[in-house]
């Protein structure tokens, strides 16, 4: 027996409607609303990488002019010293992140190879190319290999998006803490924290300074003690 009348049955359809094409428009502001906060934080990406570039290109001519400003030998060597650090901890961040783009790059190209997804080599140097950025490269390179896997079938998509899943977790505590550990000489639970804490204080860029700005706090803890202990 049927309980509940057409009339009833068509009101509940069209309120089940409206619902949907409520989340729908809703889905639709969220991603806007994401796109445009990540687009606001691409150029500071981009230029992140160009000022440490001319800093390692350009910085010893800048190391020269602020030691020389300064008015004691005694400081003038300490400086030279400091700077030096800062300068040796800034190439080794920028090698780890060199290698592992390189690092990523090949094992995208590998796992999508085995698993039959088209264009492997492609996404694999954008991904490579894009592990430079955080949070968003990878998550482009997910959307990207995903959606070209689904053209083929929905179940290669699935491998091909859990094969990036776990590539991201292996990653992102596994490889890059251990890659920076090496470089700059921080434990990589330290490593893991610091990128944490840079995450919920600073989004994107809070991540990608987290290493750098960390190395930082070192070399400058590391001077103040080695002061201290000179002065004590």
């Amino acid at each position: 027996m049927c309980l509940i009348s057409g009339e009833h049955r068509g009101a509940f359809e069209g309120i089940s409607l409206q619902r949907k094409i409520g989340g729908f428009f809703t889905a639709i502001k969220e991603i806007v609303a994401r796109t445009m906060y990540l687009t606001f934080y691409i150029p500071w990406l981009i230029l992140i990488p160009i000022i440490a570039f001319f800093w390692l290109k350009d910085g010893a001519v800048f190391r020269q002019r602020l030691i020389q400003s300064l008015p004691e030998w005694e400081w003038r060597l300490r400086a030279t010293h400091f700077l030096s650090d800062v300068g040796d901890a800034l190439a080794a961040y920028i090698r780890a992140q060199l290698l592992a783009c390189l690092i990523i790059g090949t094992i995208v190209v590998s796992g999508l190879s085995l698993l039959g997804s088209p264009y492997p080599v492609v996404i694999g140097v954008l991904a490579g190319l894009l592990e430079f950025i955080p949070v968003v490269g990878p998550f482009t390179i997910m959307v990207l290999a995903t959606g070209v896997a689904a053209f083929d079938s929905w179940k290669l998509a699935a491998l091909v998006l859990s094969f990036l899943l776990i590539l991201r977790v292996a990653q992102d505590y596994i490889i890059y803490p251990r890659l920076i550990s090496r470089e700059i000489e921080m434990h990589p639970l330290l490593v893991i924290l610091a990128v944490l804490c840079g995450a919920e204080l600073g989004g994107v860029i809070g991540v990608f300074l987290s290493v750098p700005v960390t190395a930082l706090v070192i070399v400058i803890w590391r001077h103040g003690m080695s002061i201290s202990a000179g002065s004590g």
